[in-house]
């Protein structure tokens, strides 16, 4: 457990920052959203979202920059394209709370996509208000390995021990003695392992590593890094860690546009 929780996810999420961290954290290939920083320059913000000045929250520092929106005649407009007429929507932000106001805008029923029609109001949808809070980042950030190799999944499988039961009574409650076998993470040994279910596991015959069953758990790593922490934690609550555990084999799958 010690070495799954502070060494391997540690090593692995090293290169992935966290949200709020002052270097690395918005790029030009990871562009940030409203309000999130540190940026050096525009290009580090997403769609027309510009670098501001001293602006981030006080959680990242009061002299640290972070994405604002775009002010002034200078601002780019952006074109919306729907099924019907295209959308001019002038970036410039004067007020971000009237910008804003509309929890959804009423010209959204005319994208394609948009199934209901029963949210397009009467007004003209020509020119459309633009709310920087709805910009979304142009590019996922997914957890990358040696810069290159992206993560996109990951596998434990566990194989169990048997353990001896205690012959008097008196000890029924204590531990029992593990019983010498042989647990190979390659091959199925029916003799040697514990296949019983534990906690909300059962043994996945054919399944994890080699194909040579045991009990599998699969982690999602587009989910940050606490909740891959949790998760590992919630392993150890169920008794992933205990007397019992035979071996443990942790997979990657890693995809390199590379290779």
């Amino acid at each position: 457990y010690e070495w799954l929780e502070q060494v391997f996810l540690q090593q692995l999420y090293m290169e992935t920052p966290e949200d709020g961290s002052q270097q690395a954290y918005c790029t030009k290939s990871h562009p940030c959203r409203l309000g999130e920083g540190n940026v050096n320059s525009d290009l580090e913000c997403s769609g027309p979202l510009v670098a501001g000045r001293r602006n981030c929250p006080s959680r990242l520092g009061s002299r640290r920059d972070c994405c604002a929106p775009c002010t002034g005649p200078l601002c780019p407009e952006q074109i919306l394209q729907t099924k019907e007429i295209n959308l001019t929507a002038n970036t410039s932000v004067e007020d971000l709370s009237a910008n804003c106001a509309d929890t959804l805008p009423p010209w959204m029923s005319l994208f394609a996509r948009w199934k209901s029609e029963e949210m397009m109001g009467d007004e003209d949808p020509v020119n459309v208000s633009f709310c920087p809070e709805r910009v979304g980042t142009t590019r996922p950030r997914g957890l990358m390995v040696g810069r290159f190799n992206r993560a996109l999944m990951g596998r434990i499988s566990l194989k169990r021990r048997k353990l001896s039961t205690p012959d008097s009574p008196v000890y029924s409650n204590a531990y029992g003695k593990v019983i010498p076998s042989y647990i190979d993470a390659w091959s199925y040994r029916p003799s040697n392992e514990d296949t019983s279910p534990f906690g909300s596991f059962q043994y996945q015959m054919g399944g994890g590593f080699n194909r040579a069953g045991g009990f599998v758990e699969l982690l999602n790593f587009d989910e940050p890094k606490k909740v891959t922490l949790r998760k590992i934690s919630a392993l150890k609550r169920e008794g992933w860690f205990d007397l019992k555990q035979g071996s443990i084999v942790v997979e990657l799958l890693l995809w390199n546009g590379n290779v």
